[in-house]
Parts: C-alpha cells; structure tokens; sequence
C-alpha cells in the first residue's frame, strides 16, 4: 500500500471551536437516526449526495475506476465482503450504507483512500502531492487537511 501524502477532514459542519475542531450544534443532525426528528428526509439526502459527489468527482480526478472494501464492519445484513472490488458505479450505495451505519469500512484504491467517522465527518487522503483535485472540486462541504485517525501502520 503507498503511503498517502495528504489527508483532508470533509465534513457538513461550518463551526469551529477555539481548538480548530469543527462541531455541531446540539439541534443539528449528525445521523441517519435523526431522520423524523431533526432533520427531514430530504434534507439528509442532500447532504449525504455531497458526499457521494466529493468521493466521485475525486475518483474521476484521479481516473480511479474502482475501490476497495477495506476493514469490514457489518452491523446489518448485508452482502458486502471485506477486501472485494466495488465498481464506481456501485460506490454510491456503499457509501449511503456506510453513512446510514449499515456497514463501515475504508475505500481504498492505490493512490487514494477514503475512511469514515462518527457523525458526519469523512476523510479523503491521497498521494498527489503536483495538481491539487482540493483546489478545484466544488463541494458545499468543509474541506481541510487533517490527518485520519483511522490511518494504520
């Protein structure tokens, strides 16, 4: 596996506490669960196809055509295996079952990984270090280097 050059936080929120950590308000949404009670349907879509839309646009940047499930963890019936090849295509699903906690896992091609945290927050690393995809991706998503603490060695 290449070790990965730069590591970025992307995440929904836009506030930050005096530390640099970006929150979220007590009334604001940060699951799938809180579908009904915080935030409608709809709204939660719309945030989740940002994220979906950073991760393509980012595989298309760097011509990935595929990624892999890495790391595995199933806590609803499903019929993913660790370490398969999901076409680009099928990532999408993958990533609402991850974001709606059916499933977690890394996403890993040879040059990029993407990993996943509580309550909302994605981490996309890469290996480019020439043109930045950071730079030039539109996304109503916070983006900021931050290092993954689901990195292993």
């Amino acid at each position: 596996m290449v070790e990965m050059k730069l590591s970025y936080r992307i995440t929904k929120y836009k506030d930050k506490h005096d530390d640099d950590c970006y929150y979220s308000h007590a009334q604001e949404w940060s699951s799938f669960f809180d579908v009904g009670s915080k935030v409608s349907l709809q709204e939660y879509i719309a945030v989740e196809d940002s994220y979906i839309d950073f991760l393509i646009a980012a595989c298309r940047y760097y011509q990935v055509t595929s990624l892999q499930i890495v790391g595995l963890e199933v806590y609803e019936s499903t019929e993913y295996k660790d370490m398969s090849i999901v076409d680009i295509d099928s990532v999408p699903q993958v990533v609402r079952d991850i974001l709606r906690e059916k499933i977690w896992a890394k996403l890993v091609a040879p040059y990029l990984e993407f990993h996943f945290g509580y309550d909302f927050y994605m981490y996309f690393l890469c290996e480019d270090n020439k043109e930045m995809f950071i730079s030039t991706v539109d996304t109503p998503l916070t983006v900021d280097a931050y290092i993954s603490p689901y990195l292993t060695n």
